[in-house]
Order: structure tokens, then sequence, then C-alpha cells
């Protein structure tokens, strides 16, 4: 009974804030164990998109709930997405992985619009390595995310790393550096014009050590 009060006040407050923070339901319907280092890898890229999500053990008690109104286990694509609309996401990302041999798994990742139960977009990306490659796995699940919710850039700005840039460091020109003189800062700060990088200024030196 206290889960379910607590389940209960969970969805009351995200259909309060959900239009605010952009949230997502984000479900993994796989027979196969996938290391919660994949999860963690979702959640913060989600994060980094500025996605709010619903917590896996909320998600979990909720699609239990479902399946016990329904007595069928919630494994449908509807059943997912009556339960997303119960906490008033904004979009649904079903993933379903599929294992073809011990360093080869199919990883699926749909993008669903919560309103009309419609695919607005569909993934299908391999994952060669074995699931137990903890750090690998974690990456593979934020560029799946980055993926399926593409960033968009203001004017004046592009994409390095996934996130949206006007600047950045690079070496400096070493152009015309006496002989036994070293450059004083090898890195310098060069901007984006909206169409391409600037040039980088030339290095300023110094004499090295016993030299004037």
């Amino acid at each position: 009974m206290k889960v379910l009060i607590l389940l209960f006040f969970y969805l009351f407050t995200t259909m309060l804030f959900s239009e605010e923070h952009n949230t997502v339901f984000f479900n993994i319907k796989s027979k196969i164990e996938i290391p919660d280092d994949f999860r963690d890898g979702v959640e913060e890229a989600l994060t980094k998109r500025g996605k709010t999500f619903i917590d896996k053990e909320t998600q979990e008690e909720a699609l239990k709930q479902q399946s016990e109104q329904q007595k069928t286990e919630c494994y449908k694509d509807s059943c997912v997405i009556q339960v997303g609309q119960m906490f008033a996401a904004n979009s649904i990302v079903l993933l379903k992985v599929q294992k073809k041999n011990n360093k080869l798994y199919k990883f699926k990742i749909s993008l669903i619009n919560v309103e009309t139960g419609n695919r607005i977009s569909t993934i299908s990306i391999y994952y060669k390595d074995k699931l137990n490659n903890y750090e690998r796995l974690n990456k593979f699940g934020k560029n799946l995310v980055f993926k399926i919710f593409p960033l968009s850039c203001e004017d004046g700005y592009t994409i390095i790393d996934n996130q949206c840039v006007n600047k950045k460091e690079i070496m400096c020109k070493a152009i015309n550096i006496p002989r036994h003189a070293k450059a004083i800062k090898d890195m310098v700060e060069v901007s984006y014009n909206g169409k391409r990088w600037e040039e980088p200024s030339e290095c300023e030196w110094e004499c090295k050590k016993n030299y004037d």
C-alpha cells in the first residue's frame, strides 16, 4: 500500500512538471540482462539534452501495476505507451536488444509520440563487444540518446563532442620562432564565425634557459 501511495504521488508531481521539463519515459524491452552502466549512460545523456526521466524503480512498479490490472505482462508497445501516458511523459523511448553472439548485440531504439502512439524515429545500432565492458557500454548508451535526440545549435555555434560551442583551444602557429626559443603557450583560443573557425595566432615565444 505504501508503494502505491508513493507511486501515485510521483505520478501527480510528474504530471504537474512534465511539460516544463520535457519528461522522457525510457523503457528497455529485453530478455537479456543489460548492466546498469548502460542505463546510467542513457540517463546522463538525457540530462545533457535537457530532458528529465522517470527513474527505473518507479517505472518497474508502474509496469507491474499495469500488468496486474491487465492480467498479462506489460510487454507490448501499447501497454508501455499507456504507462508513459500515466506519467504524462512528453515522449517514450523504447529499446529492444537482440543478442547475435557473445560479442554482437543489436540495439533498436524508437522514439514514440505519447499522444498518438506513432513512431517519430527508429535507429538500429550494433554493439560489438561483451556486455561486461562497462565503460564502453556506458558510452554506447550516451551515443544512442545523442542519435535519437540530435543536437540543434543556435546560429554562430557548431557541435563538438555533443555540445554547442563557438570557441575552442588549438595549437598556435609555430612561425618564425628563433633557434633556442620556445613557445610561451602552445594553445590559443579561436572563435567560430558561423561558417568556419578562425585561424590560430602565431605563437608567442621566449628564449630557452641560458639563452638571451
